[in-house]
């Protein structure tokens, strides 16, 4: 075996799975990184090869009007890895390069990581034409001089099952899908962003921890993490008691079934019941009925019955709670102190610990803005803006850690 083929044996190595069978995290007690946590044995070479490769695509031309006419855009299906099997997976996304020539470098890029469409094939951005609520966001960067991916997410564009909230295959997901673009379109730079809101704020946090043993062949310069569920572990003890909010409600048959795809301690029929049981298909979805049977959902469908499922869940969320492990990248967060989804003292808590690693976070909470009308806000896409301009730029981040 030559001396490349050595390198890759251990890189491989480095990225092994090392969970134990309950599948808990362990966190780094040092500055350290810790490793990327998969549920199988190591990553094979075969699938560390894949990763970002083209396996199909197609012009995209169904797009509205917002995004018509200036930009080159295709929908792509790209080599990915489950972090849950440790298994190449095939994960489908929205590719977008300016029409302008490319600047000296070539087109730096934003990853989007988009919040929650529904967790069932089907709901993938990329399957409609405004992009499920992601063109204007799509549109701007393009219009600031961004190359852009935006992901699917396994399971919502191709076959799988989508691990709804599972950090570090969303995280490989994003990743992937700027290698996925560089193959596309040769004059994209290697220079790129995450960007995430929501359940998307959670995988671009999650790309700043992951990068370091699992982006190479890129530089990230940086991670935007806007109203990110990056801790929700509370989620069990409201539901015990009854008490989730009204925003809340909607999308807890979403996390009780995103976690039983891949933690086999949670069974959705020992935390859901009535509507949020009966109509579980549909409420998982993106159809027609969605809405309807999520807004029929009541306290009393929803959330353990006893201590010991509600510790069982309690354990379950923790396990993919952020951070995970050391980012080396400057992180923005920015949330609402009326978030009544990610509530805002979940959110300082993540923080909190993940300045207690050293990492470089610079944390904005804004008054008086909730999780949905956090995103179209102009002070915070004045202060992301910047942010992401300042990254490309070189300029020190300056963390605002207590």
């Amino acid at each position: 075996m030559g001396r490349v083929a050595l390198l890759k044996v251990a890189v491989v190595a480095a990225l092994a799975l090392t969970a134990s069978c309950s599948g808990d995290v362990e966190m780094p007690s040092t500055g350290d990184h810790a490793p990327i946590v998969t549920q199988a044995a190591p990553l094979s070479p075969q699938v560390w090869d894949q990763r970002g490769q083209l396996i199909g695509k197609s012009d995209l031309t169904d797009l509205g009007a917002g995004l018509s006419g200036f930009q080159r855009a295709w929908r792509a299906t790209y080599g990915s890895v489950s972090a849950i099997t440790g298994d190449q997976t095939q994960v489908s996304g929205a590719f977008f390069v300016p029409n302008d020539p490319a600047p000296d470098g070539g087109w730096p890029v934003v990853a989007i990581a988009h919040g929650t469409t529904g967790t069932t094939k089907g709901c993938a951005p990329s399957s409609e034409s405004d992009l499920r609520g992601n063109a204007a966001t799509v549109a701007g960067f393009l219009k600031s001089g961004y190359a852009v991916a935006l992901t699917d997410y396994q399971g919502l564009g191709d076959d799988g099952k989508h691990p709804y909230l599972e950090p570090r295959t969303a995280a490989f997901n994003v990743i992937d899908s700027v290698r996925a673009l560089r193959a596309l379109e040769p004059s994209v730079s290697a220079r790129w962003l995450a960007y995430g809101v929501s359940q998307g704020g959670q995988a671009s946090w999650a790309t700043a921890e992951v990068n370091r043993q699992y982006g190479d062949g890129l530089v990230l310069v940086g991670s935007v993490a806007l109203a990110p569920a990056a801790n929700i572990t509370g989620f069990a003890e409201l539901a015990l008691h009854h008490r989730l909010t009204k925003e809340q409600l909607p999308i807890a048959p979403m996390v009780i079934a995103g976690l039983a795809t891949y933690d086999s301690a949670i069974v959705p029929a020992d935390y859901l019941r009535g509507t949020a049981l009966d109509n579980l298909p549909a409420i998982t979805g993106c159809g027609p009925d969605a809405d309807k049977y999520r807004g029929e959902i009541q306290q009393a469908d929803v959330g353990p019955t006893t201590q010991a499922d509600a510790d069982t869940l309690t354990k379950a969320l923790q396990r993919i709670e952020l951070p995970q492990g050391r980012s080396d990248v400057p992180l923005l967060v920015v949330n609402g102190t009326k978030d009544l989804t990610v509530l805002p003292a979940w959110t300082d808590a993540a923080v909190e610990r993940s300045c207690a690693l050293g990492e470089k976070v610079e944390h904005t909470v804004v008054d008086d803005l909730g999780h949905n009308d956090l995103f179209g806000a102009p002070a915070v896409s004045q202060e992301t803006t910047a942010w992401i301009a300042d990254r490309f730029g070189d300029l020190p981040a300056t963390p605002n850690c207590p």
